[in-house]
């Protein structure tokens, strides 16, 4: 993320490269400094405020530093506030690996960074596979965390969900909250949303808990919960379905798997899956090699 605080305090004035074009405006950081701290301000033209400690630079500007790049019609500086503004421009973030396009971005000097108008995504630009768009999306790097306002998410050209307020990590911190939600449609369970909710309990336990409605069946809740230890490394996930509509009949499934060492050279490994009956793969599956499945194998191994 791009953090100006470092310009802070430097004589910004614009200086002329001759070799290329007489007009053209640069303005780096200390030379001093490290060169991932170093940002750089590139323009056709500039003009600067002495009292405000402001400059404004318009054609062509590039802003590059700190694993940004910024290229826009329009930018402003303020050594006072350490704001950077940048108009109608194009992004990428390689710290976070992230691309778009914003009507204004604005990069203040404590590394938090504002998009308005904006969309934005992390697939190569020859493989958009999905984006998301926003009227304001804010991204903080030291916290790993973004938040969003009116925000849209699209499959290739397809909008598919709409929030009006988000937040999510942009880094490999993990965070409680809703995941994606899902909207499928089948003769045996007709109209079905799902909608995980992430729980980050602690560094090495986590929990998935997603409620299931089915129009035809009725409500399923469902959950997976996690843990790694220094001895063991495991996983318990289970779904429940009341009644079902059409069965008249209580429909579950539920699954181990551990691995525990028991001394430094015995290992305990457990893999085990039990259904409530024998078309519950067949009825709930999403999958056709799941729910094709005419066995379930249950094994205890000490190894």
């Amino acid at each position: 993320m791009v953090n100006a605080q470092d310009m802070c305090g430097l004589p910004l004035v614009p200086t002329a490269d001759a070799a290329t074009n007489p007009s053209y405006f640069i303005a780096d950081t200390d030379s001093g400094l490290p060169e991932d701290s170093r940002i750089s301000l590139r323009a056709d033209s500039a003009s600067f405020a002495t009292d405000s400690e402001s400059i404004a630079v318009e054609g062509n500007v590039k802003l590059v530093g700190q694993g940004a790049r910024i290229t826009g019609d329009s930018a402003s500086y303020n050594a006072i506030t350490g704001e950077f503004t940048v108009s109608q421009s194009t992004y990428s973030f390689e710290t976070i690996n992230a691309r778009g396009n914003a009507e204004e971005i604005y990069l203040s000097k404590n590394g938090v960074a504002k998009l308005e108008n904006v969309k934005y995504t992390t697939c190569p630009e020859d493989n958009e596979v999905w984006s998301l768009k926003a009227q304001e999306i804010k991204l903080d790097a030291s916290t790993g965390k973004a938040s969003a306002k009116h925000m849209s998410i699209w499959l290739k050209k397809v909008p598919v969900l709409y929030l009006p307020y988000a937040t999510y990590p942009i880094s490999k911190q993990r965070k409680s909250g809703f995941l994606i939600p899902e909207l499928r449609t089948s003769n045996q369970r007709g109209l079905e949303i799902t909608a995980p909710w992430y729980w980050n309990i602690a560094p090495n336990y986590d929990a998935t808990i997603t409620p299931r409605y089915m129009s035809r069946r009725g409500l399923m809740m469902g959950g997976e919960a996690r843990m790694l230890t220094t001895g063991t490394e495991g996983l318990i996930a289970g779904n429940y379905l009341n009644n079902d509509e059409i069965t008249q009949t209580d429909r579950y499934i539920w699954n181990i798997e551990s691995q525990t060492a028991v001394t430094d050279d015995w290992r305990l490994a457990i893999d085990a899956t039990g259904v409530s009956d024998d078309f519950y793969l067949n009825d709930f599956s999403t999958r056709w090699s799941t729910s094709s499945q005419i066995a379930l194998n249950s094994s205890a191994a000490l190894e």
